[in-house]
């Protein structure tokens, strides 16, 4: 029942902006990244629009300070989402180049490819240019093993960097140990709405946000 209330929304999402980001992509079919990457990556898999909702609302940011990067933004969905929060710069990154070219054309058919704040990057996550300033970062399981550890590694001393705030929420959980293990951050695991359900859904904040997610822990 989750899966097909999940797959309409999805339908719904896409036709409301006339575009496709909901048909799923198995790894072995993302050939447009080096296999060096493809060996730790995750599924393209959508996230629901309701969750992505739920996620800025739980997170207590106030989207005007921060700027958002989707880490592993496949189809474009989430960024999509994301360009009606507010938010100063919103910044997608994607390995698989095939991906990356479908989320291009869906920005164009969404209406927001001439979006000064709007931006779509093809490349790694590992080096990838991040923008300056508070950033809320978003992750859906796109990446694990080395490249996941690498990541986490890269945005502790991003959020080490004095008055940068940084709010981090990882749906998936399988490596968000990883992100505790860089004593940068306070995790806090996101309630299912099925109170017997286990979270699959982390906010993790460094300490100048920290207040953030004290102000919004429920």
């Amino acid at each position: 029942m989750f899966g097909f209330r999940k797959h309409l929304a999805g339908l719904l999402f896409d036709r409301r902006h006339n575009i496709e980001t909901n048909r799923n992509v198995v790894r072995d079919d993302l050939t447009g990244m080096p296999s060096r990457i493809r060996q730790h990556a995750g599924d393209y898999s959508p996230t629901n629009p309701a969750l992505f909702a739920r996620i800025v609302g739980e997170s207590g940011a106030d989207p005007r300070d921060f700027s958002f990067v989707d880490l592993g933004s496949g189809k474009g969905r989430v960024v999509i989402a994301a360009a009606s929060y507010g938010f100063q710069r919103i910044v997608g990154i994607e390995a698989d180049s095939v991906l990356h070219e479908i989320a291009e054309n869906n920005i164009a058919r969404a209406g927001l490819e001439r979006s000064a704040n709007v931006s779509l990057v093809h490349g790694d996550a590992r080096t990838a240019e991040l923008p300056a300033g508070n950033l809320f970062i978003f992750m859906y399981s796109p990446f694990r093993g080395p490249v996941f550890k690498a990541v986490a590694k890269r945005l502790a001393v991003l959020a080490s960097e004095p008055q940068r705030a940084m709010i981090i929420a990882y749906s998936g959980d399988w490596e968000a140990d990883a992100l505790e293990r860089t004593g940068k951050f306070i995790r806090r695991r996101m309630r299912r709405r099925q109170f017997w359900a286990r979270s699959t859904v982390s906010l993790f904040y460094n300490e100048a946000a920290g207040r953030i997610g004290q102000g919004s822990a429920c």
